[in-house]
């Protein structure tokens, strides 16, 4: 569930088992008298490899985060050094100044925003201490010959929280990170006043359960694929915010019986209809 779609939310709500049904709604075509269910006949093509994340750790996401911090790379900066659209699918682009700059902080926002390459000598001085060898480690970053380093997840910075998600595509456990209408969700849904328990069903990249943490005593946070649950933790353990707890779930299987202040969801665009036809995001 990492796709934006329409928003949901519900308040002092018991959470019970749903019967499960699967809704599909297929845009048949029809060619000389043969029906050909939409998406499924698309030509297949190669599908992109998601970056690994089995190796994430929290210490070297945190040491990074602490460096962009120091270096006040936060949304503002972001702005001022990109241009055009961010539209979840593709890097930043960079400002011509931006892509010649010598200054840590274009070094920093072309490596991590943009999906631009930097050589080892830019990135040991950023990432200085040993960092950059223990990203590599990690698989934070990546060998990208001749004798440069690239950033394979998508990063973004919201409200002063830092979100690694994926560059989204055809591959469907891609997770989805901050976009336009995870913000109109979060302004819609944001409660006035302190609440008590949260539930971000869905939660991709967990960009919502962390927005909403700031005023709710405790966020729950689910997700079917556990790429995302994975992706979601390592945030908000990077971020240092710990009344979060994040858990693989269809629908409300994890959460049955409980009862929450709030309930926010931002679903698929396509429910799935089997493994051969994948939901779409």
């Amino acid at each position: 569930m990492n796709a934006p779609a329409n928003a949901g939310r519900a308040t002092g709500a018991r959470v019970g088992s749903p019967s499960r049904k699967t809704f599909l709604t297929p845009f048949n075509t029809s060619s000389r008298n043969k029906v050909i269910p939409w998406p499924c006949s698309r030509p297949s093509k190669p599908r992109r490899v998601l970056p690994g994340i089995a190796r994430l750790t929290p210490t070297a996401g945190q040491a990074l985060t602490d460096v962009l911090r120091d270096h006040t790379i936060d949304a503002l900066l972001l702005r001022s050094m990109t241009e055009g659209p961010d539209d979840l699918r593709a890097p930043l682009s960079l400002t011509r100044e931006a892509l010649y700059s010598d200054d840590p902080r274009a070094v920093a926002i072309r490596l991590f925003f943009c999906r631009v390459p930097v050589s080892e000598s830019e990135a040991t001085a950023l990432l200085a201490n040993g960092l950059s060898e223990k990203l590599r480690t990690t698989g934070i970053l990546l060998n990208s010959p001749p004798n440069s380093w690239t950033f394979p997840l998508h990063l973004r910075i919201v409200r002063g929280i830092y979100l690694f998600s994926d560059y989204l595509g055809d591959e469907p456990d891609a997770v989805m990170g901050a976009g336009e209408t995870t913000a109109l969700l979060y302004q819609a849904a944001g409660p006035p006043q302190p609440v008590g328990r949260v539930l971000d069903l869905g939660c991709g990249a967990g960009t919502l359960a962390l927005l909403l943490a700031r005023g709710a005593a405790e966020v729950m946070a689910t997700d079917i694929n556990p790429r995302a649950v994975a992706l979601g933790a390592f945030n908000a353990a990077i971020n240092r915010i710990p009344n979060v707890e994040f858990r693989t779930s269809d629908l409300f299987d994890a959460v049955t019986g409980r009862r929450f202040d709030l309930i926010v969801s931002q679903p698929r665009a396509t429910p799935s209809a089997s493994a051969r036809c994948p939901a779409r995001t």
